[in-house]
């Protein structure tokens, strides 16, 4: 049962970042402040991503974060530059 409900979260995680993806490809004009539901999903997408920063760096376990230094920096920088990106675009400097 617990696996069952992992897969089906794991599932719908990556639906959601398809959805991200999605938009971000067909909708940038409006993501990136043309309407006021673009400037929402992007405070949305900001949001998401950098509650990411502090999961990775209180959550996760710091010793298999240390043997993977590498991917760790990765990721961080990855939450952090999509957040920011997301948060300009919500306030609208772009335009």
């Amino acid at each position: 049962m617990i696996r069952e409900v992992f897969v089906i979260h794991w599932i719908y995680i990556v639906f959601v970042l398809g959805i991200f993806a999605s938009l971000c490809f067909w909708f940038a004009p409006e993501l990136a402040g043309a309407s006021r539901l673009g400037r929402f999903l992007s405070t949305v997408m900001a949001v998401f991503w950098l509650s990411r920063v502090p999961i990775q760096l209180f959550y996760y376990d710091p010793e298999i974060r240390r043997q993977n230094r590498m991917s760790d920096v990765a990721f961080l920088l990855a939450f952090l530059y999509l957040g920011i990106v997301f948060s300009i675009a919500a306030l609208g400097v772009l335009l």
